[in-house]
């Protein structure tokens, strides 16, 4: 086999991921397999839980797709396992859940996630402190909007 070949061969393979699903599978169900690493019964705990990640998350945020707001969580847990930091993809959706909570408007949670991603590669907070300080930061900036907009 020649080097070009062999080049596409592995891109296609790395293009397919760690995890193989049938034509159909809903992103939620995706996520849920992604997340724990292993794959888990449809409707079961798992993919319900991170079918409720993603529905909260699609009405927080901009976003044109489950399937976008769902990859975004995997790169930045993947991004903070990479560098030594245990981190879940529906985590990261729970954690963009608590940290918008009461915001008015939909809001660009690729930035969220990116800090939050900083925040927690930073200071070393656990998954907690990262969403406990972002929520301090979020009603600040609420009440400063509020403040601008009387």
């Amino acid at each position: 086999m020649n080097y070009f070949k062999t080049t596409c061969l592995i891109a296609s393979l790395l293009a397919v991921g760690t995890h193989a699903f049938a034509a159909g599978e809903t992103e939620a169900y995706k996520l849920a397999v992604v997340d724990a690493n292993q794959f888990v019964p449809k409707n079961g705990v798992e993919d319900k839980r991170a079918q409720k990640a993603i529905t909260n998350a699609r009405n927080l945020c901009i976003v044109d797709s489950d399937a976008t707001i769902s990859s975004q969580a995997v790169k930045v847990s993947n991004i903070l396992n990479k560098d030594g930091i245990f981190s879940r993809p529906i985590d990261v959706l729970e954690g963009l859940q608590a940290v918008l909570a009461g915001s008015k408007n939909k809001v660009d949670c690729t930035k969220v996630m990116a800090q939050y991603a900083s925040v927690r590669q930073s200071v070393s907070y656990t998954h907690s402190e990262a969403i406990a300080s972002m929520r301090v930061l979020a009603n600040v900036a609420n009440q400063l909007a509020a403040k601008a907009n009387k």
